[in-house]
């Protein structure tokens, strides 16, 4: 997720995997049986001190988590706030079902999710001249299992309310990574 130097410090904060080897559950046997596992993990921080070269490490949040994202144009390496996560809810679903957000300081929790939709990745585009870390929307693609259909999310980053969702007339099958560029011209 990210990584930084804080009081003679080394942060890093990760997805931690149990100990099976996660890409085992990317073959296709698995990906289309009727219950396919997915590799989920919860989020950890390290902290590696400079100095004594111990290192410790405490779980910000044990729920199932996967595609961490954080406002990477303005604190990728840098002291940071929050981190947006596609979340399963329960172990009987079969995709993730709610965007997550989690602030890391002080542990508070938000989350978005609609009734029979699936979730991507969630996208961070920040505000132009944004002020604050989470000043700036969410992009997601939903697939909504009661229609077969998917469409675009747009979450406001700030509140994790609803801004605007985008039908589209099929079923676009979900990335593993995504980043939003600004047109230039």
């Amino acid at each position: 997720m990210n990584a930084y130097e804080h009081d003679n410090n080394i942060i890093l904060d990760l997805v931690c995997q149990s100990l099976e080897n996660p890409y085992d559950n990317l073959y296709l046997s698995n990906l289309r049986s009727n219950k396919p596992t997915l590799s989920t993990g919860e989020i950890r921080r390290y902290c590696i001190n400079l100095h004594s070269a111990n290192c410790e490490s405490i779980t910000l949040s044990a729920n199932t988590h996967e595609f961490p994202r954080i406002n990477y144009k303005n604190y990728n390496g840098n002291h940071y706030q929050y981190i947006y996560t596609a979340l399963l809810t329960s172990p009987g679903e079969l995709f993730f079902t709610q965007i997550q957000k989690l602030n890391v300081q002080t542990g508070s929790i938000q989350r978005w999710g609609k009734k029979n939709y699936y979730l991507g990745e969630a996208v961070f585009v920040p505000k132009t001249d944004s002020q604050q870390e989470d000043d700036g929307v969410l992009l997601s693609i939903a697939f909504n299992a009661s229609t077969q259909l998917s469409s675009l999310i747009i979450l406001d980053a700030l509140s994790m309310h609803l801004v605007a969702e985008i039908y589209l007339p099929l079923h676009l099958p979900f990335g593993l990574h995504g980043n939003f560029y600004k047109n230039t011209q």
